[in-house]
């Protein structure tokens, strides 16, 4: 096109900044930048908005931020990838900050952005603010689509608000095989066992991510004979299993069989592997294991947990000593440690199994 002579106008740019989004094509879209602005497009709120949207699903959130810093004009949808955007990083403050912002100026966030900030608000652990996208949906009389049902059903359920997500679940006007397998993790990811697999029997269908959730409930409480009745049935319905499927059920040499033939680089599903190796005193499964993955160049990554302390999220790791309070926190936990040992109480420590050869 350009080729012969002819220039891209604002049309055509947000169609191929559309492709560039799609396939994350960073080096792409900043050359499209930079062609727009040679060609002198910046005021066109269509164009960078675009642009904006390409740098967002991209992962550039800097160059996304530079450019929603210099647009003359902004439309709901620039704040709405501005959102998106770090929301996809995790920044939950900037995130929050905008949406904010957003409230501040009159603006309503679209669904698209408000289950950008649902979804974020579950990550780490900030209920509250899950709440209050809850309320400025309810009284700006925003529509409830499916998937911000959706959204809202999953961050209840899993930041376990079961009342809340039950109500939720009811009010849909709409259900889909997400929002059924939304309460079965809700249930079964709080222990409530027998609750998880009476919603999972209702289900009129079943995606592997149903399978796995109520799989996985059994096998995390120990009932390994019936998520091993499951996993059965689920073979005899012809249903592919895939790694969380089998991370789940881990239960020999079977299972060790999968693995090998799907050549599976996920260091998670090792780990588990290995943990279930061990309640089971499989020392030379447990070795074989660990050989594999030096072999295939596979690590165990470091663990982050969070929690929310008055509206405030904490991050930590094992031996974290990062917080001002940290001196503090583990003192206090020795003496509570001290404490459960004077009443001879004991913890099930099988899932630390694997720290045994470090």
């Amino acid at each position: 096109m350009m080729g012969n002579g002819i220039l891209p106008n604002n049309f055509t740019f947000p169609f191929v900044l559309k492709v560039c989004a799609n396939v994350a094509a960073l080096k792409e879209t900043r050359l499209i930048h930079g062609l727009i602005v040679k060609i002198g497009f910046e005021s066109n709120v269509f164009v960078m908005n675009a642009l904006l949207h390409a740098y967002s699903t991209g992962g550039s959130v800097w160059f996304a931020s530079a450019v929603f810093a210099e647009m003359p004009e902004r439309s709901v949808v620039s704040w709405n990838s501005m959102i998106d955007g770090y929301c996809r990083i995790g920044d939950s403050e900037k995130a929050y900050r905008l949406f904010v912002m957003m409230r501040e100026l009159g603006l309503k966030p679209d669904g698209f952005a408000l289950v950008s900030i649902l979804s974020l608000s579950l990550q780490s652990g900030n209920l509250g603010f899950g709440r209050f996208v809850h309320w400025f949906v309810t009284v700006n009389g925003i529509e409830f689509d499916l998937i911000l049902w959706n959204a809202l059903l999953d961050m209840y359920g899993k930041c376990g608000e079961l009342r809340m997500a039950r109500l939720c679940f009811d009010r849909m006007p709409m259900k889909n095989v997400v929002s059924w397998t939304s309460l079965v993790c809700a249930h079964a990811k709080h222990g409530l066992i027998d609750l998880a697999r009476v919603w999972f029997d209702r289900m009129p269908e079943k995606s592997i991510v149903s399978w796995n959730a109520m799989i996985s409930c059994y096998i995390q409480h120990g009932l390994c004979r019936q998520g091993l009745e499951l996993y059965s049935h689920m073979q005899n319905l012809r249903i592919t299993p895939d790694e969380n499927t089998l991370g789940n059920i881990v239960v020999g040499k079977q299972v060790m069989k999968h693995v090998l033939e799907l050549e599976t680089y996920n260091g998670g599903l090792y780990v588990l592997l290995s943990n279930m190796f061990y309640e089971n005193q499989r020392w030379e499964d447990m070795k074989r294991l660990r050989k594999l993955m030096k072999e295939r160049g596979i690590r165990k990554g470091k663990g982050r947990s969070s929690i929310e302390i008055n509206g405030d999220v904490y991050e930590f790791m094992v031996e974290d000593t990062s917080h001002e309070n940290s001196s503090y926190v583990h003192s206090t936990l020795d003496a509570l440690t001290d404490h459960l040992m004077s009443l001879e109480w004991f913890c099930d420590l099988s899932v630390t199994s694997w720290q045994l050869e470090e």
